[in-house]
């Protein structure tokens, strides 16, 4: 897998884990990067 194709698909999986969670948009960029660490770890530990 490309790293190219990844960003969207991290994307796309936050916009569902949000939806699922219903958890806000990340207002701030801490709060953005907080969100892309811990979906990295939610992908690579499963």
């Amino acid at each position: 897998m490309h790293t190219e194709n990844l960003i969207p698909t991290f994307q796309h999986s936050a916009q569902l884990l949000m939806a699922e969670e219903d958890l806000d948009v990340p207002s701030t960029p801490e709060e953005a990067l907080a969100l892309y660490f811990s979906l990295i770890q939610h992908i690579t530990s499963m």
